[in-house]
């Protein structure tokens, strides 16, 4: 996997230019708008996040701590999708742009990234970004 290293700001815009990383405090999951099925909604079931390419040593998220573009409310939130119990209700920030990621107090090293879009199909994504 090859990933992109960004300040977390919620202006990033599409680039087909990258810096290859290997470790990072703070890991997501990225899409603009147009990205999205439904334009509004963003839903994802379940996110892990793997220390290795072959995705056999999962990167605990007690490690870390949830954060996202925004949500529904009530269980919707980041932390669903790291474990929870329901889903991630994702909605896009003032600038039109949708993640989900998690911040961690010391560098980990991402090499591999498992998402599943919950199981409406109105509310997928068909393109994203892994930023760091």
């Amino acid at each position: 996997l090859e990933f992109r290293r960004v300040l977390f700001r919620s202006e990033c815009s599409i680039s087909e230019s990258y810096e290859k990383i290997t470790s990072s405090k703070g890991w997501r999951l990225w899409a603009p708008t147009e990205h999205t099925v439904s334009g509004s909604r963003w839903n994802i079931k379940e996110i892990e996040y793997y220390s290795s390419t072959d995705c056999t040593d999962k990167i605990p998220n007690s490690l870390g701590t949830a954060f996202d573009s925004g949500n529904a409310g009530g269980g919707w939130t980041a932390t669903q999708a790291f474990g929870g119990s329901w889903t991630w209700g994702g909605r896009r920030d003032g600038n039109d742009l949708f993640y989900i990621g998690m911040n961690y107090l010391s560098e980990v090293q991402l090499k591999c990234v498992k998402f599943f879009n919950a199981a409406w199909n109105d509310r997928g994504a068909s393109e994203i970004r892994i930023q760091a």
